[in-house]
């Protein structure tokens, strides 16, 4: 059984155990495009990747405008360390046009001002944003309370109990986690899980190696010993 059983008992104990195996720096902050872009770099990564990645991107490029005028193709080499590389640049260059049809600028500083959840709206009706990006934003450019769920961030959390079903609404899940992990230690959180994730936590996961085993039902299932009675012996034959 795991030494945890209360869910916010659970995720503090995790978060306290993977802050001691992964020292993490504090993340840049970044101005709220430029926060939304990240995030796209960032969903189903880590922090260090795709903080490499969007150096290596600011490096090839002169601005945010040479960027939206440039092809996927072109932006994607720029980030071909990362997954899907080519997804993400398309969806890179579609929100920077996109905004600019709207606004003529790349600046979205004043969407926090008119409220959270107004600025979370008008961020979710631009069709390359998902709802990854918007709660990243919320968390890390409009300093709310929000958790961005990406896959390998569910696979973790399903597999230590933290949460029940990881095909539930992200809506439903967020709103459960931000109930029990304080808004300060948010950000931390969503990087430390996603370090879990990249490092032991795979789909096909290396759990000894894991800083969270003993308080993971997944992987305390997976070493408990078979049950059931074991075969009697059978008696020997007198001569």
């Amino acid at each position: 059984m795991p030494t945890v059983t209360n869910k916010q008992a659970l995720l503090t104990q995790i978060f306290n155990l993977a802050k001691k195996k992964y020292e993490l720096e504090a993340a840049e902050s970044r101005p709220i495009l430029e926060e939304l872009l990240f995030s796209i770099l960032r969903e189903g990564t880590t922090q260090k990747l795709a903080t490499d990645a969007y150096e290596n991107l600011i490096k090839n490029f002169i601005d945010l405008n040479e960027i939206r005028v440039s092809s996927p193709t072109e932006v994607g080499e720029a980030l071909s360390e990362l997954p899907n590389a080519g997804v993400r640049a398309q969806r890179i260059v579609g929100i920077l046009q996109e905004w600019f049809e709207l606004t003529y600028s790349f600046n979205m500083d004043e969407l926090p001002k008119k409220g959270q959840k107004e600025g979370a709206r008008k961020l979710s009706r631009l069709h390359d944003v998902n709802e990854f990006s918007v709660a990243w934003v919320v968390q890390r450019g409009f300093g709310g309370h929000a958790m961005p769920l990406d896959t390998p961030t569910l696979r973790v959390l399903h597999r230590v109990g933290a949460i029940d079903d990881p095909t539930d609404s992200l809506d439903n899940i967020s709103g459960t986690l931000e109930h029990y992990i304080p808004k300060a230690k948010g950000p931390l959180f969503t990087d430390l899980i996603s370090e879990v994730a990249a490092d032991v936590c795979h789909e096909k996961p290396k759990c000894p190696q894991c800083p969270l085993r003993n308080d993971c039902l997944y992987a305390l299932n997976k070493s408990a010993p078979a049950t059931g009675t074991p075969a009697e012996k059978k008696p020997r034959k007198s001569r």
